[in-house]
């Protein structure tokens, strides 16, 4: 499904720098959390997940499968994307957990 206009724009509007330090820290640690990375919000995730894994690879994301995730922990909302040849999907909430905890005491 294509993404709209405006979608496209803020996509566009994203600094190479930021998709870049997102890759990056997919392939060094397999796993990149909203907290990690200042990046978009999960609403607008949602809407073009696609999109970002495919700017996440022309980027330098050099993994297999990339996979989205969210999470709520005590009211906090958290989104993350990890590789599933470096976490496994218990291992990325668990890791997903950990950062709004940290973020929210």
């Amino acid at each position: 499904m294509a993404i709209s206009k405006d979608d496209r724009e803020i996509l566009d509007n994203v600094g190479s720098s930021t998709w870049k330090g997102v890759a990056d820290r997919l392939n060094r640690t397999g796993i990149c959390t909203e907290f990690d990375v200042s990046f978009l919000s999960k609403d607008f995730i949602r809407r073009v997940e696609r999109s970002v894994k495919v700017r996440l690879r022309k980027q330098g994301y050099q993994g297999r499968a990339l996979i989205y995730i969210e999470t709520n922990v005590g009211g906090v909302n958290g989104y993350a994307f990890y590789s599933v040849e470096s976490l496994s999907r218990r291992d990325a909430q668990h890791h997903l957990e950990a950062s709004i905890r940290s973020r929210d005491s």
